[in-house]
């Protein structure tokens, strides 16, 4: 080779190595979180101006220049569903207008008010690009209109609809004005009516994906890039697109897409909750960690408190288990299945640091503490029964106690209605024997009392136990409806109630169907305080537990209920957990309180009929009944007015066993694994303690048996 060659020759080898080297490290470098995304011929960043108009349309907002030419549009597939002639509904689908304070735009699309950069879509040598959707407040119900009050502080007024289905009174929509400082206090709601509106971003990246588009096909990788530059508040733009690069095989630009849907600033706290699952359950776990983190701190800045929420439906909302076409279990459940406690842990402190009041926490809890234990791991083991017991204590002024207080109560009443019916025989057996001893000592005499043969002969310590029966029979009913109705009033709560949503419009008429109390009067005040915060844009008031306000409201209205159903006469309908209807009618009232008596002089006339009916088997069957009383716990005389006490508590225990003490609680009590995705741990259906039946049942029988035996030696004759 020539001298003169060779210079150049060596300068073609380094450019064949280095160069490519040099690309391939660039490639490599996974530090950006940036979605790895192609420039689609993009104009040229001297030739766009440096600003275009913003117009509303068909289900979005497009960029438009002077002369007409568009830019850019972003559209909300998810606006589509809102009815099936959504073209004669256009005005509605745009859901609010494009308005501007300044430099700044906004716009609004069902519950979500976002921000615009009114620019051509161009990317910078840093790879941001202008243009499009960079931030995102969630209101809580849809928006209808936006008004700007002031450019400099950037306020903007906010009307929302809200969309009842089931209003007493026939209104079918409410609106409500919400006052919004930009960059102030974001609004402190969680839905109010339509909860498919959390999940428009969800469905505006699944539309995507399923128009007409194979999930794998390069058409739905180039689809979904445009859309997140255009959306970059919409975090599901980049999980999607993470998943289409992870099933090519191109891992680099999958992992930078999880990053991107992970740190996606303007997404509001729910959605990047729900990612953070999401993420789990394509085994990205640091993170999940951190897309929790990041909702965890954007929820406490908005100010929605953890203590007063407890709604399951809120929780399944928030942490959707796993995707069925993805994996067959949730990550919690895959844990489980491995025995990786400290990833059950993990995913399960989650939950409970949301939700510590959450309904069938105590329940799921203490069986996932049993499972850590089986594991080894009694330290977690100690932690999750803690929590579980808070829960439980939390639950006890709920529908939990509710239930639980009604399942008893109707347990008492079959076993006292049951008890009084063969106490009333038993009485009448031992009336009649007596009866028959009287007979036979006065014939012996010469004296002929054979008339009164049929009457038994009665002694006030035979009567006590009945009467007191009879008077505790009456009042039950009145006691258990007093738990029914607090359980249909926690049944017809609005959802906000236990969704730190005060400020709903329903809340407050909800209030004001409750009887007046301190509790109620201080929930209303809460309820007004918040709602005008809203109204004003300010920071809501300071927060506490509402847990027990709640509580003490629905049962202070229960009681009053009651206790006016008890004056008129009324009789409480212990199946029902329906109010009970007020009346003002003088002849109805009459009409309640006749039927009241009629049925109480029935009852009473019916066990009046049992006695006498015992009397003349006692008399005629004297042998038989000996042996029948000494059979039957508490039918010996010597106990009379314990005795029917004994039989009602041994009736209870032993209708237990057939479930009658669990029957609300079995209902309201699913198996709450599935709600908290940990469907492989053995949990077992709710099935309440026998411990106090078999102690009931050890104890009559025992002073039955002690009682016969003091009687057979002692040859105690009736």
């Amino acid at each position: 080779m020539p001298r003169s060659t060779l210079p150049i020759a060596i300068a073609l080898l380094i450019s064949l190595v280095v160069i490519p080297t040099s690309d391939a490290a660039e490639t490599d470098d996974e530090s950006e979180p940036a979605v790895g995304m192609e420039d689609d011929e993009s104009p040229e960043a001297a030739a766009m101006p440096d600003s275009c108009e913003l117009r509303a349309v068909f289900g979005g907002v497009a960029c438009e220049g002077e002369d007409g030419e568009e830019f850019w549009r972003t559209e909300h597939p998810s606006m589509w569903e809102l009815s099936q002639d959504f073209q004669d509904r256009n005005d509605e689908v745009q859901s609010a207008t494009v308005v501007s304070t300044g430099e700044r735009h906004f716009y609004g699309y069902r519950s979500d008010l976002v921000e615009v950069d009114a620019r051509p879509q161009v990317e910078s040598e840093e790879g941001v690009w202008s243009g499009g959707l960079t931030r995102r407040w969630r209101f809580p119900a849809p928006i209808v209109d936006i008004s700007v009050v002031d450019e400099q502080t950037l306020d903007i007024v906010v009307r929302v609809r809200i969309e009842y289905w089931l209003r007493e009174d026939g209104e079918k929509f409410e609106e409500v004005t919400i006052r919004h400082f930009v960059d102030g206090q974001q609004p402190a709601q969680v839905a109010w009516s339509d909860r498919g509106d959390e999940f428009a971003t969800q469905r505006d990246a699944a539309w995507i994906l399923n128009d007409d588009i194979d999930e794998q096909d390069s058409a739905a990788i180039e689809r979904l890039e445009k859309a997140y530059r255009l959306d970059r508040t919409n975090p599901y733009f980049p999980l999607e697109l993470a998943v289409l690069y992870r099933d090519i095989g191109e891992e680099k630009a999958s992992k930078k897409a999880f990053a991107t849907a992970a740190r996606t600033e303007g997404a509001p706290w729910q959605d990047l909750m729900r990612i953070a699952t999401e993420l789990e359950t394509f085994d990205q776990s640091e993170l999940a960690d951190e897309a929790y983190d990041r909702a965890v701190a954007k929820m406490n800045e908005v100010g929605i408190f953890s203590e007063r929420t407890w709604n399951l439906i809120s929780m399944v909302f928030l942490f959707p288990s796993h995707r069925m076409v993805e994996r067959e279990n949730s990550p919690i459940d895959d844990a489980i299945i491995e025995g990786d406690v400290d990833t059950v842990h993990r995913l399960s402190l989650r939950r409970a640091e949301l939700f510590p009041n959450i309904e069938g926490g105590h329940t799921t809890w203490s069986f996932l503490a049993d499972w850590m234990e089986e594991q080894g791991r009694d330290e977690l083991a100690a932690q999750w029964r803690t929590r579980a017991e808070h829960n439980r204590e939390i639950n006890e002024v709920m529908m939990d106690g509710a239930a639980r207080v009604i399942d008893r109560g109707l347990l008492a009443m079959t076993a006292t209605f049951l008890g009084l019916i063969l106490l009333c025989l038993l009485v009448g057996l031992r009336g009649g024997l007596a009866r028959r001893r009287e007979l036979d000592a006065a014939k012996g005499a010469g004296n002929d009392k054979s008339a009164y043969w049929w009457i038994p002969r009665l002694r006030l310590r035979d009567i006590v136990a009945p009467l007191v029966l009879f008077a505790i029979l009456a009042g039950l009913p009145y006691y258990i409806n007093t738990y029914v109705q607090a359980l249909g009033a926690y049944a017809g709560a609005p959802i906000s109630v236990s969704d730190d949503s005060l400020a709903s419009p329903e809340v407050e008429r909800w209030l004001d169907t409750l009887s007046q109390s301190p509790a109620r009067d201080e929930l209303a005040a809460i309820s007004a305080a918040e709602s005008q915060a809203l109204a004003d844009g300010t920071k809501l008031p300071a927060k506490g537990p509402t847990v027990e306000l709640v509580s003490q409201a629905i049962m202070a209205d229960a009681k009053g209920q009651q206790l006016e159903a008890l004056r008129s006469g009324r009789i409480p309908d212990v199946t029902a957990v329906t109010e009970f209807e007020e009346s003002d009618s003088a002849v109805e009232q009459s009409v309640a309180s006749g039927l009241t008596a009629f049925l109480a002089l029935f009852t009473f006339s019916v066990l009046v009929t049992l006695i006498l009916v015992g009397g003349v088997l006692g008399n005629k069957l004297p042998r038989a009944t000996r042996w029948g009383l000494r059979l039957v716990p508490g039918g010996i005389s010597l106990i009379a007015p314990l005795g029917g006490f004994m039989l009602v508590a041994l009736l209870a225990a032993l209708l237990s066993f057939t479930g009658l003490d669990s029957i609300l609680q079995s209902i309201a009590t699913p198996s709450f694994g599935r709600y908290f995705a940990i469907n492989n741990i053995e949990v077992a259906q709710f099935s309440p303690s026998r411990g106090w039946a078999w102690a009931t049942i050890a104890i009559v029988f025992v002073i039955h048996a002690v009682t016969v035996s003091w009687d057979w030696r002692r040859q105690q004759d009736w």
